[in-house]
């Protein structure tokens, strides 16, 4: 249970980094699907149909919102960055209130473990050789 938690946040977070990642690593990764993020929910919160179909929604929009931040800010990461935190945290919010209590419970626990699987990636990627991220 415990490693499939760690692996659907894996593969959720990898779908948001891709967007802001460097040119040539993004060509390198594949994205992850709707349905599969859908999936990997339905793995964790036990979803229902109307449940499915309106995080379905959700998270086509999320993407199109996505793709519209970073076109519109190209040039500018900090921007583009601070722009997905927002869009993240919308998307969230709107996921949760679909939930009953048993279920938001589950979601906050699921996106911890993403906060701490982000911050374990982050912190591996600045110790990596050839990472000059931060060097001027």
């Amino acid at each position: 249970m415990n490693k499939s938690l760690m692996l659907i946040a894996a593969l959720v977070l990898l779908t948001t980094f891709q967007a802001i990642a460097q040119p040539g690593f993004a060509r390198q990764k594949r994205k992850i699907s709707i349905e599969e993020r859908i999936a990997a929910l339905h793995k964790v919160l036990n979803l229902n149909e109307q449940q499915r179909q309106d995080i379905e929604h959700i998270l086509k929009e999320h993407d199109k919102q996505l793709n519209k931040i970073i076109e519109e800010n190209r040039n500018n990461r900090r921007a583009i960055q601070a722009a997905i935190n927002d869009l993240q945290e919308q998307t969230q919010t709107q996921i949760s209130n679909l939930l009953d209590d048993n279920q938001k419970e589950k979601y906050k626990n699921y996106l911890k473990k993403q906060q701490e699987q982000r911050e374990k990636r982050q912190s591996q990627s600045q110790r990596r050789p050839g990472n000059f991220r931060g060097r001027r």
